[in-house]
């Protein structure tokens, strides 16, 4: 994974700092099995978070398609919650029938 990062990383135009982040992140734990879980990686998130969340508000009532803000705001969503609606999963799956 590291490999595919600095290649990735050599290879961008924009050359971001996130990537030299997550390089020094797999060399910190290269067996870590989610980059989120690293603890540096994971303050950048908490730190951001809630501004992707405007952004993403603000595209959607704009009607601008966002979905892979949305996407990413709600896996970080998900990795970071205890309890999820099973309730409307079951709901979901009851219609699907």
């Amino acid at each position: 994974m590291k490999a595919c990062c600095e290649v990735w990383r050599q290879g961008c135009i924009i050359r971001c700092d996130l990537l030299g982040e997550i390089c020094d992140a797999l060399d910190r734990n290269p067996k870590i099995s989610n980059i989120l879980l690293d603890s540096l990686i994971s303050a950048k998130m908490n730190r951001y978070i809630n501004s992707t969340r405007r952004i993403a508000t603000y595209m959607v009532a704009s009607g601008l398609p966002c979905d892979a803000i949305l996407s990413c705001v709600s896996y970080f969503d998900n990795l970071r919650t205890s309890h999820l609606p099973t309730n409307l999963v079951q709901v979901i799956i009851l219609q699907s029938l």
